[in-house]
């Protein structure tokens, strides 16, 4: 027996469900190259990069004091412990996948000098590595804090941090570092192995907040007892060895969209292979109802690609599945007349939409996936056909009778009874306050301060402006050091939203919301004498760099925790102008003398005779610093022929003439009293001839560290010099850095040869040069930073 055709109206109905279908395949196609090509439309996930970063073990070298500068041993600390205190960021969009961690490394070295003499200790720790590769201008870190137990000197060069000072016999040095670091994917702690040496004591701890998923990794493998927190520890080691931490890589949200559109096609066919074989047999159902129900139904996937950008998984499920779901059982339930679309629709759409979507951001495969909807489609177009083979009059237990064909009797009620729910309105959460209570974070423009000279202190004039980029009701310390402020004033763009606040010692602000503002104050900074020297702390504002403008009377002028940017004297003093940043105090010193000291001396000649013309025709300097730290100077002057009688200078404090030739002949040590030293000119037999006077001076030593400054002075002479020339060598393997003076760098080489066989000697060596034109009397002074070159 032949089976019967199919009538024309189930073959229209058949062919809108293929094209349905199709039209939807079509739409998964071009959404999920949508999402490829465009992934903002889904939201990329994370704003930052995730980065593998690679912190190295410091260096520490140390010297004897006593010894030679080429003696230098590697050492290692008695105990290095390190901590991590990491937390997962998470992607709160899907299922809260960890994408990467931050949060804080601290470190403390500690070493005990053991030796019996004072030692120069060098510390070097490496600036982190992203990806292996270190990233000049670019470091991966943040608040950066170095502390030490002693004092020293502490440089930052591009590669790493560097502290250098002197530890005595049986002290402790302790260095305690400490910064942030975010987007990680992988973070590793590495002992590299340099001088084969043993690590005595290595203790490194791991504590993590919200990542569950963590993977650790030593030099001997994987560490599976990896507790929370994590206590690796390892005693009397020889290098390399290094401890690894890694974020196990969690399925984005983009992702499991991804494998959802890919699914797609497949899922939707068997949803329309199931609510076919029970719809389409009802005459109440035609062809626009059925494209409605296809379009319904295909609605709710780009919903969901949309909203899991915006919200979290189960908002964006919910909001996909309910709206659309709702308006399409309450449309089936009136075509049908039955209540097919209270119960059986919306567990269709939560099998055939909700489902998947779940089993996608959870990782399930695809198979798996399209095999459980399958063998359920499967499963219920069996039971139909049973069904129909049956006839039975009532309904048998089956599958489909107990999960998707309960109660199809029709539904008879008058329509004033009948009730329609929508489900409620979402509404986006608002904005959490903004926390006031912490510090305001400004961002500091350039400040500029106007130091003039009093009768018993300096006046301070200072302007800054800025700028609150987030308020804060905790105060901020702009001036954090004892001051005696006669005026200050806040203006802001907008009134009352920032006040001034007395701090002990000092003057903050707090701010109650953005703004622009500018701080103008007035300050009198009193003049200390001791020692010989006299003093002033001129206050700063913090955190601005700034420039300062001193007009002072003299010329003899060093500061301390700033640069000199240009120094110009005059008939009255010297102007300068001085870079600060990063400090709270600018201070100022000079002696406690008359900057212009004129010796008193019988057989001087007549003042008038110098009243015109140059009283000192060249003067050249070679200043020697030997690796032992002793300290030879050398000076040459050239005299005009009329200059008899005596010759005056000033020696350095602690200097002392070795030798003294005049005209090539060595005559006795002069006396010296008082710190001048008179050389008497003996009577020539050309006195048209300019006078050669050679001077050898001995200056007190200096021990040279691994990094340090040192002051030098010429010998001052009270005489105009119409070419002034200072060289300056060190020791090789050192870097020399002018930081304050007031004479011009040179660039050119120096011609040593006046000096001769010393000059000579120490041509290839390091040096700074130096060369004032006219260079009036009075004390010259050179601050010099120098770096000893170590092998990496």
């Amino acid at each position: 027996m032949s089976a019967s055709p199919l009538p024309s109206s189930m073959r229209l109905k058949v062919a809108a469900v293929v094209l349905g279908w199709i039209v939807v395949s079509c739409g998964f196609f071009s959404l999920h190259q949508l999402m490829r090509h465009r992934p903002q439309f889904s939201g990329a996930p994370g704003p930052a990069p995730r980065a593998s970063l690679v912190q190295d073990g410091p260096r520490l070298m140390l010297r004897r004091v006593p010894d030679d500068i080429a003696v230098v041993q590697p050492v290692k600390p008695d105990r290095s412990d390190i901590e991590f205190v990491m937390r997962g960021r998470r992607d709160h969009r899907g299922l809260r996948t960890v994408t990467d961690m931050g949060g804080t490394v601290r470190a403390i070295y500690t070493l005990t000098n053991t030796l019996p003499e004072e030692v120069f200790l060098l510390f070097r720790f490496p600036h982190p590595r992203l990806d292996g590769v270190h990233r000049s201008g670019s470091r991966p870190v943040n608040r950066l804090q170095l502390a030490t137990s002693i004092p020293g000197i502490r440089e930052d060069s591009p590669q790493e941090w560097i502290w250098s000072g002197k530890v005595g016999t049986g002290s402790v040095a302790s260095f305690s570092l400490e910064y942030e670091v975010a987007s990680l994917q992988q973070l590793a702690y590495r002992v590299v192995e340099s001088d084969g040496l043993p690590n005595r004591h290595l203790r490194i701890t791991f504590r993590r907040h919200g990542i569950d998923t963590l993977h650790f990794e030593s030099g001997d493998g994987l560490v599976t007892d990896a507790g929370d927190p994590l206590v690796w520890e390892r005693f009397d080691f020889l290098g390399p060895e290094s401890l690894v931490a890694a974020v196990v890589d969690g399925r984005s949200p983009q992702h499991s969209l991804l494998q959802l559109l890919e699914m797609g096609p497949v899922i939707s066919l068997l949803f329309l292979a199931t609510v076919g074989a029970m719809l389409l047999p009802l005459p109440s159902v035609g062809v626009p109802q059925t494209l409605t129900l296809i379009a319904a139904y295909a609605l709710y996937f780009p919903l969901v690609v949309y909203l899991s950008s915006r919200f979290s998984l189960a908002a964006a499920v919910t909001l996909a599945a309910v709206i659309p779901g709702a308006l399409l059982a309450n449309h089936v339930r009136w075509i049908t007349g039955r209540r097919l679309g209270l119960v059986v629709l919306p567990l269709g759409l939560i099998l055939y939409q909700v489902f998947p979507t779940l089993a996608a951001f959870a990782g399930w495969n695809r198979g798996m996936v399209l095999l459980c909807l399958g063998t359920l489609t499967l499963g219920v177009l069996i039971d139909l056909q049973n069904r129909a083979l049956r006839r039975a009059t009532a309904p048998a237990p089956s599958l489909a009778a107990l999960l998707l064909l309960t109660g199809l009797a029709p539904v008879r009620a008058p329509a004033e009874s009948i009730e329609i729910r929508l489900p409620e309105t979402w509404t986006r959460p608002a904005p959490a306050a903004t926390n006031t209570s912490a510090t305001p974070l400004l961002a500091p423009g350039h400040a500029r301060y106007q130091v003039r000279p009093d009768a018993r202190h300096l006046a301070v004039e200072g302007e800054a402006s800025f700028e609150i980029v987030r308020p804060g009701s905790v105060p901020l310390a702009l001036i954090d050091t004892p001051a005696h402020i006669t005026s200050w004033v806040l203006e802001s763009d907008l009134d009352g939203s920032m006040e001034s606040v007395q701090l002990s010692p000092g003057v903050g602000l707090t701010a109650s919301i953005r703004d622009r503002a500018t701080v103008r104050f007035a300050a009198r900074v009193p003049v200390d004498t001791a020692e010989g020297r006299r003093t002033a702390r001129i206050p700063l504002l913090l955190p601005f760099p700034g420039t300062v403008l001193l007009e002072l009377d003299r010329a003899d002028v060093t500061f301390r925790h700033g640069d000199v940017w240009t120094r110009t004297p005059h008939d009255l003093g010297a102007h300068f102008e001085v870079g600060v940043q990063g400090t709270s105090v600018l201070i100022v010193e000079w002696p406690d003398r008359d900057p212009h000291p004129v010796p008193e001396s019988g057989d001087a000649a007549d003042p008038r005779s110098r009243l015109y013309g140059i009283g000192l025709r060249q003067a050249r300097h070679l200043t020697v610093v030997n690796a032992d730290g002793d300290r030879t100077h050398f000076a040459e002057f050239e005299l005009p022929a009329a200059h008899e009688g005596l010759f005056h200078l000033r020696l350095p404090e602690g200097a002392r003439p070795i030798s003294v030739l005049v005209d090539g002949s060595e005559i006795a040590a002069p006396p010296v009293e008082d710190g001048w030293c008179r050389v008497r000119l003996p009577t020539r037999d050309h006195p048209s001839r300019p006078v050669s006077i050679s001077i050898r001076l001995a200056q007190p030593p200096e021990r040279l560290g691994f990094i340090g400054s040192l002051d030098l002075a010429l010998p001052e002479i009270p005489l105009t010099a119409g070419m002034l020339e200072w060289v300056v060598a060190f020791p090789k393997g050192f870097e020399l850095h002018p930081v304050s003076g007031n004479l011009e760098s040179q660039s050119a080489p120096s011609d040593l040869g006046a000096f001769g066989d010393f000059g000579r000697a120490v041509e290839a060596h390091p040096q700074l040069r130096f060369a004032r034109t006219l260079a009036p009397p009075g004390p010259v002074r050179l601050q010099v930073r120098y770096r000893q070159r170590l092998p990496d």
